[in-house]
C-alpha cells in the first residue's frame, strides 16, 4: 500500500511541476515579448515535450523562424548562427550565452529565475515591474 501511494505521489508531483513550469514559461514569454502567441526553437526533448502542451507556446522547426530559443546546450552550429534571444534551462548556459536574457532552473528542489538587463533592453523586450527583483 505505501508503494502505491508513494508511486502515486511522485507521480502527481512530477505533473504538478511540469504545469507550474509551463505556465511560467507561458507568463514570461508573452509578457516579455508582448504578443499572444510566442515561436520557440529548442533541440532539449524535455522542453519540446513540455512545450507541445501550451496553447500559447508554439514549436517552430527552423531557428531563424523563433522569436525565442529554449535549452541547456547551445553548442550546436544553429544556435551559433542564429543570434536570437536565448531563455536559458540551466544557470551554467544562463553565464555562458550573451544572448541569454532569461534563466529558469531548479536548484536544491527550489525554482530559481533570473534575468539579464543588457540582453533585454537589446532585443527590446518588456520586463515587467514584478520580475525586475530578479533581475541584475
Amino acid at each position: 500500500m505505501k508503494k502505491i501511494f508513494l508511486i502515486i505521489f511522485a507521480f502527481t508531483s512530477l505533473q504538478s511541476s511540469d504545469i507550474y513550469e509551463l505556465q511560467m514559461y507561458q507568463n514570461i514569454l508573452t509578457t516579455l515579448f508582448q504578443k499572444d502567441t510566442i515561436l520557440v526553437y529548442s533541440r532539449d526533448t524535455d522542453e519540446i515535450e513540455l512545450i507541445k502542451t501550451s496553447t500559447n507556446i508554439k514549436l517552430t522547426t527552423k531557428c531563424s523562424d523563433a522569436d525565442v530559443l529554449i535549452g541547456k546546450n547551445f553548442s550546436y552550429p544553429e544556435f551559433r548562427e542564429c543570434k536570437k534571444p536565448i531563455f536559458a534551462t540551466s544557470y551554467r548556459s544562463y553565464m555562458e550565452q550573451e544572448n541569454a536574457f532569461a534563466a529558469f532552473y531548479w536548484r536544491k528542489g527550489r525554482p530559481q529565475i533570473q534575468f539579464k538587463l543588457e540582453p533585454i533592453n537589446r532585443y527590446k523586450l518588456f520586463l515587467p515591474e514584478n520580475f525586475k527583483k530578479y533581475s541584475k
